[in-house]
C-alpha cells in the first residue's frame, strides 16, 4: 500500500493498494460490470440528476451503521455535527456526476480535504440502486479503504438532498436546486465581518427550512413551516413593571437589572462610594490631567491634596471591614495609593526628583506575589501569634488580643498600616503585634543566623534587639503611631526558636520619617494616581522626569510649590539649575549646609559637579 495517507486516482490506483485491499476493491465493481470509476472517461459520465439514486436518510443510516459500523447510531442521530455533514452543508462537495450501469448507479465527486486545503479534492464514489440502496463506496483518503469516511459521508448527504428536491415540486413547477450549497472552488481570505461561523447544525437547519419553503409533494400544496408561528406577547406596563421589580428585589439575592432601574440601584452603590468609607485614591485618575505640564499638574494636584481626608469614624469602618486582610477586598482597595508601614523605608531612601518607579509600582498598583517564603509566612503566623500569646498571658493582666484591619489614622490620610494584632493589657495599656517567621531560618537557631542579611543584632547590653535601619524598624514605628498604640511588640518565630522584643515609641525617627512621606505622596505618589506621570514618563525613557520644569519666581523646588516667606529653603550654586530653589525638607535637609558651595541632587549628576560641595546662599528669595 502507498506510504501516503492520500493516493490520486487513476490508471494506476488499483495497483497502488495492498493485495487484500485491491481484491475487495475489485469484488465491488463487479456489480457495474467492472468499470473503475477512476479510470472512466469523461464523457462517460453524465450530470443529470434523474440517474442519481433515490437516497434517503435511513438509506445513509443503514449503510454507514448497519452495514459498516464505522459510526455508531447515536452519532448519526446527532449527523447535523458529524464532519461529513459539515463538509456538505459548508460546500466542499463539487462537480458531482453519476452513470448508471446494470441497474446500478455510480455516483463520485470531488471533495475538499479538512487540514491541506491546497491539495488536490479528494473522490470518493457510492455504488447504489436505484430506489437508494447503498452497496459499496470507496475514497482516496487512507479512511476510505475501508469503503466508509467523511468523504463518502459528505457525498450521501449531497445525494440525499438532490434526490429530495429532485423528487418534489416547487411552487413554480421547477427544481429548486440552487438552494444547494455552491462547490467551493477555492477558500479566500474574507473580513471577518463577511464569514460565515454558525454551526453545521444551523446551516442544516436553514437548508431545511428553505427546502421545505419551496419545494411541495405531490399529494399536498405546501409544506408547512418547521417552525412554529412566532407568539407575540404584549408589553409590560409600567405598573406590571415595577410589580416585577418589587418581587425580584425581595427574592433574597441581588439581581443585576436592579442596579440600573431609579429606585432600586441605591443598595448596588459600592461601599466605597458610601459616607461611611473614605474615597479611593485610585479614583483620583483624570485622562484630561494626561498633557499637563508638571508645574500645571502639581497645582491641580495641590488642590486634591485638600479634600484627601478621612474621619475617625470612616478610618473605624475601614479597619473593621478589612481584617480578613490580604482576603478582603476592602483591605486591597484602601491600601492602594497610600503609603504604607511596609513601604515606608523604601520611600524614605528613594528622591522626589528621580523616584524609583518600583517604589511608586508597588503603591499605586502593586501585583499580588506568591513565593517559597510568604507562603512560609502566612502558614505559620498563627503559630507564632499562639505561642506569643500563651507567653503574654503568663505575666500580664487581663491580657487580650485580637485580629486587626488596615488602619488609617485621620491625621495622616495619605498612609496606612495592618498590624498582625492589638493587644491590651491592664500593666502596659494598648499596642500592637508585628510576626516574622523568616523562611531562612525556618529550622534554625535565631543567634546562630545574624548577620548583614538578618534583621536583628547584638546591642550593646549583648541582646537581641532589631536593627533600627532595617525596613521592619521602619514598619513597627509606623504601625505605633498610626493605630496610637504604646507599644509594639515584634515576634520573629522559627521552628525551634522565638524572639520577642518590645519596641516603644521613637518620636524623633517618626517625625522625620512622616515628613519624608508626606512629601512624597505630594510630590509624587499624588501625580501618579491623578495622571500617571512618573509610569509615563517612564515609558518614554523619560529618566529626568522632575527635571524638566522652569521654575518661576513664585514656584520653587520639585514640589513646584509656592515660596512663602519664612520657608526654609537653599539655593542650587548651579547658575543653569532648573529649580535654583529647594525646600530643605525636599532635600533631606535639617539645617544650612557648611559648606561653601551646595548644588541639588540633580545638578549632583552633572560631571563638572560631582566633586562640588555646597553652601547655603540664603533663606528667603
Amino acid at each position: 500500500m502507498a506510504s501516503k495517507a492520500t493516493v490520486h486516482a487513476g490508471t494506476d490506483y488499483v495497483k497502488s493498494l495492498a493485495p487484500t485491499v485491491r481484491e475487495r476493491y475489485t469484488n465491488k465493481l463487479k456489480v457495474v460490470s467492472n468499470k473503475d470509476p477512476y479510470t472512466l472517461a469523461a464523457n462517460d459520465w453524465s450530470t443529470d440528476v434523474d440517474l442519481l439514486p433515490a437516497v434517503t436518510y435511513p438509506d445513509i443510516v443503514n449503510y454507514l451503521v448497519h452495514d459498516t459500523s464505522a459510526y455508531t447510531l447515536e452519532s448519526l442521530k446527532a449527523f447535523k455535527s458529524l464532519e461529513a455533514y459539515n463538509y456538505f452543508v459548508s460546500g466542499w462537495v463539487k462537480e458531482m456526476k453519476q452513470l448508471r450501469e446494470n441497474g446500478f448507479c455510480i455516483v463520485t465527486a470531488k471533495v475538499l480535504h479538512s487540514q491541506r486545503l491546497s491539495a488536490p479534492p479528494l473522490q470518493p464514489w457510492i455504488i447504489a440502486e436505484a430506489n437508494g440502496t447503498v452497496k459499496s463506496a470507496h475514497c482516496t483518503c487512507m479512511a476510505g479503504l475501508g469503503e466508509v469516511c467523511s468523504h463518502v459521508g459528505a457525498l450521501l448527504f449531497t445525494v440525499e438532498t438532490v434526490a429530495r428536491i429532485r423528487d418534489s415540486m416547487t411552487v413554480t413547477q421547477e427544481k429548486a436546486y440552487w438552494l444547494l450549497p455552491s462547490g467551493l472552488k477555492k477558500i479566500e481570505y474574507k473580513p471577518i465581518r463577511l464569514m460565515d461561523f454558525s454551526s453545521a447544525k444551523t446551516k442544516k437547519k436553514r437548508l431545511d427550512e428553505q427546502v421545505h419553503s419551496h419545494c411541495a409533494s405531490d399529494h399536498q400544496e405546501k409544506t408547512p413551516p418547521c417552525r412554529p408561528a412566532k407568539v407575540t406577547t404584549p408589553e409590560m406596563t409600567d405598573d406590571e413593571l415595577n410589580a416585577f421589580f418589587h418581587q425580584i428585589q425581595i427574592c433574597g439575592t441581588k439581581p443585576v437589572i436592579l442596579s440600573v432601574i431609579q429606585g432600586f440601584s441605591e443598595a448596588y452603590i459600592p461601599k466605597s462610594l458610601d459616607k461611611k468609607f473614605p474615597p479611593i485614591l485610585t479614583n483620583l485618575l483624570d485622562a484630561e490631567c494626561f498633557d499637563m505640564e508638571k508645574t500645571e499638574l502639581l497645582q491641580k494636584c495641590s488642590e486634591l491634596r485638600r479634600n484627601i481626608f478621612i474621619t475617625a469614624e470612616q478610618a473605624s469602618q475601614v479597619e473593621r471591614v478589612s481584617r480578613f486582610q490580604a482576603s478582603s477586598k476592602e483591605w486591597h482597595q484602601f491600601r492602594l495609593g497610600r503609603i504604607t508601614a511596609s513601604r515606608l523605608k523604601s520611600v524614605c531612601h528613594t528622591t522626589v526628583e528621580n523616584p524609583a518607579q518600583s517604589v511608586i509600582k508597588n503603591i499605586c498598583n502593586p501585583t499580588k506575589f506568591s513565593t517559597a517564603a510568604t507562603r512560609w509566612g502566612c502558614a505559620h503566623e498563627k503559630d507564632a501569634l499562639e505561642r506569643y500569646k500563651m507567653e503574654m498571658k503568663t505575666l500580664h493582666a487581663s491580657f487580650s488580643i485580637q485580629d486587626s484591619g488596615f488602619v488609617i489614622n485621620p491625621k495622616y490620610p495619605y498612609m496606612g498600616a495592618t498590624p498582625d494584632s492589638l493587644v491590651s493589657c491592664e500593666c502596659c495599656g494598648n499596642g500592637c503585634v508585628e510576626v516574622k517567621c523568616p523562611f531562612c531560618l525556618r529550622a534554625g537557631k535565631i543567634e546562630d543566623n545574624l548577620g548583614s542579611k538578618s534583621c536583628l543584632e547584638i546591642n550593646q547590653d549583648h541582646k537581641l534587639q532589631l536593627k533600627h535601619t532595617h525596613q521592619y524598624y521602619y514598619q513597627v514605628q509606623c504601625q505605633m503611631f498610626l493605630c496610637e498604640r504604646d507599644y509594639c511588640d515584634f515576634v520573629v518565630w522559627t521552628e525551634k526558636d522565638v524572639h520577642f522584643e518590645r519596641i516603644e515609641p521613637d518620636e524623633l525617627f517618626w517625625q522625620e520619617i512622616s515628613s519624608k512621606a508626606s512629601v512624597f505622596f505630594d510630590s509624587v505618589i499624588l501625580p501618579e494616581l491623578v495622571a500617571k506621570f512618573f509610569s509615563r514618563s517612564a515609558v518614554k525613557d523619560n529618566t529626568a522626569v522632575t527635571a524638566q520644569v522652569q521654575a518661576s519666581e513664585d514656584f520653587i523646588c520639585y514640589c513646584q510649590k509656592k515660596y512663602i516667606e519664612g520657608d526654609d529653603v537653599v539655593g542650587c550654586d548651579n547658575d543653569n539649575c532648573k529649580n535654583k530653589w529647594f525646600h530643605f525638607h525636599c532635600v533631606n535637609l535639617k539645617r544650612a549646609p557648611r559648606s561653601e558651595k551646595w548644588y541639588c541632587p540633580t545638578c549632583r549628576k552633572l560631571p563638572q559637579f560631582k566633586k562640588g560641595k555646597s553652601n547655603k546662599k540664603t533663606s528667603t528669595l
